[in-house]
């Protein structure tokens, strides 16, 4: 393997920050079924790594009910939302980091995959409000509200629960709200006219919570 492709293969970040997200570059899996993309991968293998178990252990929380068609709604509400705009895939897969590293230890490396993660997710969501006139679509909000719910994580305890419910529990209560960016959510929000204007499905849930 030559130096430039060992390069690619170990960094998350090589499948490009500045190219246009398409379709083919999420997840293509049989796990999810229905929700399989077709053609290559264009993300990193860690990324779809995390991305992958974001939507098994992570999104099950902000589903409307506990059923399992309600789960299988809000995973595909994120996998559509990661493509219709980088920030979002950035911001999923920033929040998805900060689950995982929580509970699988944190290290030096994880912190900083965080810090590039979100670093990602700002500078395309500052395009793409530039790009609007500074007009907040529901997919700008959809990355404020994750931006704004993984602030930093209040403590360092090693989890303590394995069952779902209370590890989700534990993992939010640990957290502090992004102050910033949560301040912008209320008065975007409230600019739109309120939850009930917001169509993307889950998105209202989330910011609720």
């Amino acid at each position: 393997m030559s130096r430039d492709t060992s390069h690619v293969a170990h960094d998350p970040f090589a499948a490009g920050f500045n190219t246009p997200i398409s379709p083919r570059s999420i997840l293509d899996t049989t796990r999810w079924g229905p929700l399989n993309l077709l053609g290559p991968l264009g993300l990193s293998h860690e990324f779809q790594s995390i991305l992958d178990a974001a939507l098994i252990h992570q999104w099950p929380a902000f589903a409307l009910a506990t059923h399992e068609a309600a789960i299988t709604q809000i995973r595909e509400a994120v996998i559509r939302t990661s493509l219709l705009a980088p920030h979002c895939l950035f911001a999923t897969i920033y929040a998805g980091e900060c689950y995982r590293s929580y509970f699988g230890g944190r290290t030096l490396r994880n912190e900083m995959l965080q810090l590039q993660l979100k670093q990602q997710a700002l500078r395309h969501l500052r395009r793409a409000l530039q790009d609007h006139g500074g007009v907040a679509s529901d997919e700008v909000l959809w990355t404020i509200t994750l931006l704004a719910i993984h602030g930093s994580v209040r403590t360092l305890k090693h989890p303590r629960f394995t069952t779902p419910v209370y590890r989700d529990n534990e993992f939010y209560s640990s957290l502090e709200f992004e102050g910033t960016h949560l301040r912008a959510l209320r008065t975007l929000v409230t600019q739109k006219g309120g939850l009930q204007t917001l169509a993307l499905h889950g998105l209202s849930n989330m910011i609720s919570m």
